[in-house]
């Protein structure tokens, strides 16, 4: 186990050297920022033998949690910064094949900082994730999507918003404790 311990570090920190050079540059973090997202976690999760890419014996999430048989979705914000809405995140869920179709049991949302290390952890159960309700807004902006969007000013943003923000983004943003590095949910 400590050699798995020590790569899954090993790479974790080699990503986060990556996506401070793309950061820096502004190269683009999506891809990048994803598997960071994925390492980072397994590494927070350790003690429950979390499986990556092609070695998860589920592959509906992306990672899998043996010993507990837990499936965890992880989405990797960027950090947006600008004059109208202010500093926020964003995560997109598509269509909501993934919860709807029950894919995973946990959902972790990390919001990255400018140096693209996690500076929020949100993590959700399935059931607090179906919550979570399509509209018009998110990627593509023609139909009805997924997407959840964290504020450091939600009031600011609600001010601006045209739209009515969705319950689960409600809470979130008024009450983020209740999600941030809650990592004992996950068990």
């Amino acid at each position: 186990m400590q050699n798995r311990e020590e790569d899954l570090v090993r790479i974790w920190k080699s990503l986060e050297n990556v996506l401070n050079v793309l950061i820096r540059n502004n190269w683009g973090t999506t891809s990048v920022g994803g598997k960071y997202g994925e390492f980072y976690v397994a590494y927070q999760l350790l003690k429950y033998m979390p499986q990556l890419g092609n070695e998860r014996e589920n592959k509906n999430a992306d990672v899998y949690l043996k010993s507990i048989g837990k499936r965890v979705e992880v989405k990797w914000g960027r950090l947006n910064e600008d004059e109208f809405w202010g500093i926020w995140w964003g995560w997109g869920f598509g269509l909501g094949t993934q919860i709807n179709g029950d894919k995973f049991d946990f959902c972790v949302l990390l919001a990255s900082g400018k140096n693209g290390k996690p500076k929020h952890c949100f993590i959700m159960s399935l059931g607090e994730m179906k919550k979570l309700q399509p509209r018009y807004g998110g990627m593509p902006y023609n139909i009805k999507s997924y997407y959840l969007d964290f504020y450091e000013d939600y009031e600011r943003a609600c001010s601006k918003k045209t739209y009515v923000p969705d319950p689960l983004e409600k809470e979130l943003n008024q009450q983020p404790e209740k999600y941030d590095h809650q990592w004992t949910k996950i068990q």
